[in-house]
């Protein structure tokens, strides 16, 4: 990314003050971030400016050009790949800027500023999750269908495995979260551990990478819900003008103190494409699962004490939403979703944060990775959250990192 004078809207704070919000620990960039979006986010760009470009940023700006150019969803204009990237770029990624709140831009820019990243490429690099999957629906309205063979869509997808009441050894609410992402080598490179004491809502903590800014993929706040994001790639439903991923969840993060709160907000949010958000609660002792779509809705409240969750809707609202267009990711998701739950089902009633950790380490079938395996090579990041403990233990290490040592970090 190359460098632009962005200049903060507030006075810039010493070095002496920013370098007491770091510490290195166990391979984990911790932050401790403090006051307005734009205050946090010139705080993260700061601290983390010599290690930004080794982050995953920087290849999320160009991911969607290198994958129309793997002779997949371009096929014979794969050679054209870097200039269509960079259309979307300007045309759909624009599109997305255009629907961040004044909030989310005011933490981006001082990122930037913080970083002296060029703000433009930065919100490419953003609006790529949104971007990649309009690029996908694009597609399969074209064509009907992905060929998975050849398709250059790699198999991922994030697992979720919760446990609460008599699964667990204690009664408490554990939650266990694989995040699976085209950012092997990035964003398992530089992992971050971003504690939050915003000016304008609850603390809370974010496992995330270098540059990744907010709380609203894989978080916990001071009121004990834990939130995990699922993408859903084949969804046919796709809304441009809706806010992009990971801001709803920052905002779920500062102000949501139940799982109403969280619905309520959940209720009033209008996605950019399919996402579901599972969210944990210590004081509730239950989960709740929200599916949504540009058009659709549903929630899905689970039954009995524990509850796995993938990349594939659960509720017959969205029943049709999703298209077999990636057979071999279809099958993924599917043999990772029955796994999980055989799993929980397998050590109810003994359910620690370590049985939890076993299970997002699951290799799987060994005769058929491809179908089963809950670790897979994108693990990027895995977390074990024990909300009522306000204790967050972060996978360490490489990619398939759910396979590697945790280590515990106090939300208190």
């Amino acid at each position: 990314m190359v460098a632009a004078m962005v200049a903060p809207s507030f006075a810039r704070p010493s070095p002496s003050s920013l370098e007491d919000r770091y510490e290195r620990h166990a391979g984990f960039h911790v932050l401790r971030l403090g006051g307005t979006d734009e205050e946090m986010g010139y705080q993260h760009g700061w601290l983390l400016r010599e290690v930004i470009p080794r982050g995953p940023l920087p290849a999320f700006a160009r991911h969607v050009s290198r994958l129309l150019g793997r002779g997949g969803l371009l096929g014979p204009a794969a050679g054209a790949s870097g200039l269509i990237g960079a259309a979307l770029g300007r045309t759909v990624g624009r599109q997305l800027e255009a629907s961040y709140p004044a909030r989310a831009r005011a933490a981006l820019r001082g990122l930037a500023a913080g970083a002296g990243l060029d703000e433009g490429e930065l919100l490419r690099a953003v609006t790529m999750p949104d971007t990649f999957l309009w690029a996908v629906e694009q597609y399969r309205k074209r064509r009907g269908f992905l060929p998975a063979p050849r398709s250059g869509v790699p198999t991922f997808g994030c697992t979720s495995v919760l446990g609460w009441g008599d699964a667990t050894a204690t009664g408490e609410l554990l939650h266990g979260r694989n995040f699976d992402y085209p950012g092997v080598g990035t964003w398992d490179a530089e992992p971050v551990v971003a504690f939050h004491a915003p000016s304008d809502g609850q603390p809370y903590v974010a496992l995330t990478s270098a540059g990744v800014l907010l709380g609203g993929i894989t978080a916990m706040n001071e009121a004990g819900l834990t939130l995990a994001v699922h993408q859903h790639l084949a969804a046919a439903e796709v809304d441009l003008g809706g806010t992009p991923i990971g801001v709803l969840g920052d905002q779920i993060m500062r102000h949501a103190r139940t799982l109403d709160d969280a619905r309520r907000m959940l209720d009033d949010h209008r996605p950019s494409a399919a996402w579901t958000y599972v969210i944990g609660s210590a004081l509730e002792r239950s989960v709740l699962c929200y599916e949504l779509t540009r058009d659709r809705r549903a929630l899905v409240w689970p039954e009995g004490d524990t509850f796995a969750y993938t990349n594939l809707f659960l509720s017959r609202r969205l029943e049709g939403v999703e298209q077999l267009v990636y057979p071999t990711g279809w099958r993924h998701n599917t043999g990772r979703f029955h796994l999980a739950t055989r799993r929980l089902r397998e050590r109810h009633g003994q359910l620690d944060a370590a049985a939890i950790a076993a299970i997002l380490g699951d290799p799987g079938d060994p005769r058929d990775r491809l179908r089963t395996a809950i670790a897979t090579l994108e693990t990027v990041a895995s977390a074990v959250f024990a909300p009522g403990r306000s204790l967050l233990y972060a996978a360490t290490g490489t990619s398939p990192v759910s396979q590697n040592p945790y280590v515990a970090f106090d939300l208190t």
